[in-house]
């Protein structure tokens, strides 16, 4: 996605959290060549679409999940762990 890449990946793991279907890629079901060969030839015949996802996916990598994104990410979490504890 970092380097505008349109994403086909399969529903497991943490890839949900950062390719949604039809947002910022394609997800289909695992053990699924079909289903990735079908995906594949969509986004050949739909150039709009392929840079749509190229955009989205950019965007959600770089703001979401680089180094700096996260470890402000799990800094902000901490924080409110924190202020959690000390108001119980």
């Amino acid at each position: 996605m970092v380097v505008k890449t349109p994403v086909i990946t399969t529903q497991v793991g943490g890839v949900v959290d950062s390719v949604k279907h039809e947002e910022t890629g394609l997800l289909v079901n695992k053990r699924s060549p079909d289903e990735i060969a079908k995906a594949i030839e969509r986004l050949a015949k739909e150039p709009m679409l392929a840079d749509r996802f190229r955009n989205s996916g950019y965007k959600i990598a770089v703001t979401k999940f680089y180094r700096r994104s996260s470890a402000i990410a799990f800094s902000q979490l901490c924080e409110k762990v924190v202020q959690m504890k000390k108001q119980a």
